[in-house]
């Protein structure tokens, strides 16, 4: 058999993948002595989406308010693996807005999903005065656009996994809690 490349033949086996619910209490700790039983949380809800392992889910999750929730590069990722997705790309993103088009494996080539997000939509919102869209504006609406074009266009892989912005906003919460 020939080599591909980026093919190995090494395995690697992650220390963070429990084999039962007292390691995985235990493993918790370790990666969030403040708060292991929200971790446990989001690991029921989303370590198959990453193998099993809490060091991933604790990278890329959040309980919000006691909700387990994803970022929303996660979402993505959950979709790319799904093998869904055709494509999923950028084609204008500045201060005020972000677009983004998505597209599916399973529908004509000539089947494209558009969405927008712009800061005007995010001021009718009253997210514009949050703090991480006051410090990070272009990265928040990149996440809004592709949370909102992941779930029109992928609803068969991320249906019932909100973004931990999504949660958020839809949250009593200050800045503090955000």
């Amino acid at each position: 058999h020939e080599p591909v490349i980026g093919e190995t033949d090494m395995t690697y086996n992650s220390i963070y993948v429990p084999k039962d619910l007292e390691q995985a209490k235990e493993i918790a700790t370790l990666l969030d002595d403040r708060n292991p039983h929200g971790l446990l949380k989001c690991h029921a809800a989303f370590g198959h989406h990453f193998d099993g392992d809490m060091g991933k889910v604790k990278s890329q999750s959040y309980v919000i308010h006691g909700d387990p929730s994803l970022n929303a590069d996660a979402m993505a990722g959950i979709c790319r693996n799904s093998g869904l997705v055709r494509y999923m790309r950028i084609t204008s993103w500045d201060e005020a807005h972000c677009k983004m088009e998505f597209a599916r494996k399973d529908e004509p080539v000539d089947v494209v999903h558009t969405f927008v997000f712009t800061m005007e939509m995010a001021n009718k919102q009253g997210l514009s005065k949050n703090r991480s869209f006051l410090k990070m504006p272009l990265q928040m609406l990149r996440s809004r656009v592709l949370t909102m074009g992941l779930r029109a266009t992928f609803p068969d892989a991320v249906a019932g996994i909100y973004a931990a912005d999504e949660i958020a906003d839809n949250t009593n919460m200050n800045d503090e809690e955000r």
